[in-house]
């Protein structure tokens, strides 16, 4: 079976997601084309879905109030957001290829005690990312309590497959994104072009030709409880090897970080990728500009310990290079920190 020459053309708009009694983790999809879908493989371990192709998304998707829970809730909602697909979770015999789309996100919420990964195509994107996925819509983000939240142009997250290895290739994101109001963090805030976070280890996986040509505006107060942050133009956080990326895009930062404690020197920013561990990254480049005008504040009772390690990490190419080793990196953008208090 197969889903090839979808469209949807009608938005999508969610007023509010209540969970009652919510004892167990659960991971909601929502996008413009499917919610979530699975190879779903039989018990004679014949495949069932064998391609995901040639679908587009074209309307606009909007959660105005989120998703909370009432009641029991010792259970933790990751809400998965895609302008195409929500959870896209394949295996590496399914043709997944050539989705598009061009319907703006925008979310006004408020997470309490939740994540939130969203992206223009897919937002949760399981072992196999598939090729040629485009986005051309824009993201714009205007929450406030989150724990986690993974904004990517293409993929939200691409988490770690120890058996096979996590991959992603052909990403193209033509879309802005923009993030306002005032954020209180408690654990991760990333926001990238392509891919928000790439969870891989150093021996599996491999993210390629990936090409941003959409701005980055980050113009929000971030309240930072033991959280970091990292902003880039292609992938903000990744282990695993990458090659042949291209950003475009410009950065703008302006941001006021406080209650900053000793995480706080994760505060990365880079064209190409925010923190970039180990494996080698080859033949990337950056042609945006910059622009950070911030503050990042320790709380009052922060150690001189803490306060030394409080920092930005801006850079061209890379903002925290952990042991990585690289070659054929060029920067032509132009790098302006107006202030950094």
């Amino acid at each position: 079976a197969s889903l090839l020459n979808c469209e949807n053309s009608v938005n999508i708009n969610i007023k509010q997601i209540v969970n009652h009694d919510l004892a167990t983790n659960i991971k909601p999809g929502i996008g413009g084309l499917v919610g979530a879908l699975s190879y779903h493989q039989r018990t004679d371990k014949s495949r069932v879905l064998a391609a995901f192709a040639n679908c587009t998304n074209y309307g606009n998707l909007s959660i105005e109030n989120g998703t909370y829970q009432e009641g029991d809730t010792t259970g933790y909602i990751q809400n998965n957001i895609g302008g195409c697909l929500g959870i896209q979770f394949l295996n590496n015999y399914t043709t997944f290829e050539n989705i598009v789309n061009l319907g703006n996100i925008t979310v006004n919420a408020r997470f309490l005690t939740q994540t939130a990964n969203i992206a223009g195509v897919v937002a949760w994107c399981y072992s196999k990312a598939g090729t040629s996925l485009h986005n051309y819509g824009n993201i714009t983000w205007n929450s406030k309590d989150i724990d986690v939240v993974r904004i990517g142009g293409v993929i939200g997250l691409l988490p770690k497959d120890n058996t096979n290895g996590s991959f992603a290739s052909h990403l193209y994101n033509h879309g802005d994104i923009k993030v306002n109001d005032d954020i209180k963090i408690n654990g991760k805030f990333l926001v990238a072009g392509c891919v928000a976070e790439h969870e891989d280890e150093v021996t599996l996986g491999k993210i390629s030709n990936c090409e941003n040509n959409g701005n980055i505006t980050i113009d929000a107060d971030m309240n930072d409880n033991d959280s970091v942050f990292r902003i880039a133009g292609i992938i903000s956080y990744s282990r695993a090897e990458t090659s042949d990326l291209v950003n475009n895009g410009n950065i703008t930062i302006s941001s006021r970080l406080y209650n900053a404690d000793a995480n706080a020197y994760m505060l990365c920013v880079a064209g190409v990728v925010a923190y970039k561990g180990t494996k080698a990254i080859t033949n990337a480049k950056n042609t945006g500009d910059i622009t950070f005008s911030g503050s990042i504040e320790t709380s009052s009772g922060a150690t001189t310990a803490v306060k030394d390690a409080c920092r930005l990490n801006l850079g061209g190419l890379l903002g925290f290079g952990n042991g990585v080793c690289g070659s054929e990196l060029y920067n032509e953008g132009d790098i302006t920190i107006d202030q950094v208090k």
